[in-house]
């Protein structure tokens, strides 16, 4: 159950809602930390919720925030709350900042959380599980962070976790890097970076943390067979780590389909898996329940017919927002 703070917090989360639906990702520099919320025009919490959820989109290395926007974008479209961001791909080359990066954000989050505690569903991209890897380490570490582990109802990786190597590295700043920046010159970069640090312990140390993963709730994996930059091979790696630890996981595999770009290649898989997971780790059996017994409904059908505005509406957003891609 939520935090009885959330009553207290009605009027002004009522306040911050507008009709007009807008989406602002923000690409992190190495200097600059900076975290922006963005909330959807629905007044009324989708999946039977007190308050609205909050999805935390990680998008991938050197992401163009307009099409990480496109991923917001949906998640505002069935009444979640907002933060989307990538960090600089400068992190990867300096772990310190990484680490520092994600202190800032939890530190960041922990206040937003005191304020309105809302469940939360983490979606990473690609290269940027390796944030993801530091906040598990803090979540383990730090304890005034742990009260933020509860709240974290689910997690969905596109397109990771992968490898750390000089190959990597290249593979993932040339894919996305501007036309007028020479292959060669990121080549020699990643080749200089690899002579100076060990690539080898950095990598083992990623997968080290992935093994204490201190969020039990489900996880999701979308991910194709022939993707070039993260192989299915390290995912599969990545999901039997969390499957030895018990944490329940289920996957979307694709035999034909571009790194961090299934969504826009196969929609309609895409967005049945993510709003199934949605209704799984959002919804409240608890609620509906107490509904049931003050009453007196036997009716088996009674969370259905609660829920049906609020249900019929998320399913709309899902729809409109399929039928444009």
């Amino acid at each position: 159950m939520l935090n009885k703070k959330n009553n207290n917090s009605n009027d002004n989360e009522k306040n911050r809602f507008s009709t007009k639906l807008e989406s602002q990702s923000k690409q992190i520099t190495i200097s600059k930390f900076e975290w922006i919320t963005n909330y959807p025009p629905y007044p009324v919490p989708p999946f039977g919720l007190t308050v609205h959820p909050m999805a935390i989109i990680v998008g991938w290395i050197k992401s163009n925030p307009k099409h990480l926007n496109k991923y917001s974008k949906l998640y505002l479209d069935n009444g979640f709350v907002t933060i989307s961001f990538s960090p600089s791909y400068l992190c990867h080359f300096f772990p310190k900042k990484m680490k520092e990066l994600a202190y800032n954000f939890l530190e960041f989050l922990l206040k937003e959380n005191e304020k309105i505690a809302r469940p939360i569903i983490f979606q990473v991209f690609s290269g940027n599980m390796v944030f993801q890897s530091e906040i598990f380490k803090l979540l383990n570490e730090e304890i005034k962070f742990k009260k933020l582990i509860p709240f974290i109802k689910g997690q969905i990786f596109d397109s990771c976790p992968s490898k750390i190597s000089e190959e990597q590295a290249f593979q993932s700043i040339t894919k996305t890097m501007n036309r007028s920046i020479s292959k060669k010159a990121v080549r020699l970069v990643t080749k200089s970076y690899s002579r100076l640090v060990d690539v080898e312990k950095i990598d083992k140390d990623f997968w080290d943390r992935l093994k204490k993963c201190p969020i039990p709730t489900s996880q999701l994996y979308i991910y194709s067979i022939n993707d070039p930059i993260s192989s299915y091979l390290d995912v599969e790696r990545g999901i039997q780590i969390q499957k030895q630890q018990g944490i329940p996981v289920k996957t979307l595999c694709f035999d034909n389909s571009i790194h961090v770009n299934h969504l826009s290649q196969h929609p309609m898989r895409y967005m049945k898996n993510i709003y199934q997971f949605w209704e799984k780790t959002l919804r409240q059996p608890a609620i509906f329940n107490t509904i049931k017994n003050n009453n007196n409904m036997n009716n088996l059908n009674i969370n259905n017919n609660i829920n049906s505005n609020n249900n019929n509406n998320v399913k709309s957003f899902v729809g409109k927002f399929v039928s444009k891609l």
